[in-house]
């Protein structure tokens, strides 16, 4: 074998791990096995195609500036307890048809800027 590209994902149901630890939400492996679990978005879609129906996802993408570590870390702070108290408003584990999703929230240096320095 020839390895073609920098890395690969492999999807999460392949491997015998169950999934990242919530132990260190803040490290950057945690946050390389979340990314990994979206490769199953790729079979939801092609499943999603075959039954010519739409697939229900959305995806947020924006780029911030944080003028310290410490703005950064207030920002994860706040975020984190606004996402946790909006999904504790919208969840119901009851709901008889109910389906549930996966929400991430994922913040990482940019790769074009972590080269330029």
């Amino acid at each position: 074998m020839i390895a073609t590209a920098h890395s690969y994902v492999v999807a999460p149901a392949s491997g015998a791990d169950n999934g990242p630890s919530r132990i260190d939400r803040l490290s950057t492996r945690y946050l390389i096995a979340v990314g990994a679990r979206m490769v199953e978005v790729a079979q939801l879609a092609r499943v999603a195609d075959k039954a010519s129906k739409p697939l229900a996802t959305l995806a947020i993408d924006y780029e911030i500036k944080f003028a310290s570590v410490d703005d950064r870390a207030a920002f994860a702070a706040e975020l984190t307890a606004m996402v946790a108290g909006l999904a504790s408003r919208c969840h119901d584990e009851r709901a008889p048809r109910g389906r549930w999703h996966r929400v991430v929230v994922a913040a990482h240096p940019l790769a074009r800027q972590a080269q330029m320095q």
